[in-house]
């Protein structure tokens, strides 16, 4: 859950620790609820509710997390 304007950061957490590239892709399902920057930077934008995909770029392993923005 994250406010209208407010923000947190996602941090994508690799298995095996060592993997070669841990670049990953950010997409939100509506950026017009909550926007996602190339680094994981989650911003509420307006109330309601969407998804923030996140792909590793060299498995295209995918998970995908729910965020709710409520009012400030």
């Amino acid at each position: 859950t994250v406010t209208v304007g407010g923000s947190f950061q996602i941090n994508a957490i690799f298995t095996p620790e060592n993997a070669t590239d841990k670049s990953v892709k950010y997409e939100s399902g509506n950026s017009s609820v909550a926007k996602v920057d190339a680094k994981g930077k989650v911003t509420g934008v307006k109330t309601g509710v969407t998804a923030i995909v996140c792909t590793a770029v060299e498995s295209g392993i995918t998970r995908t997390c729910t965020v709710t923005v409520v009012p400030a």
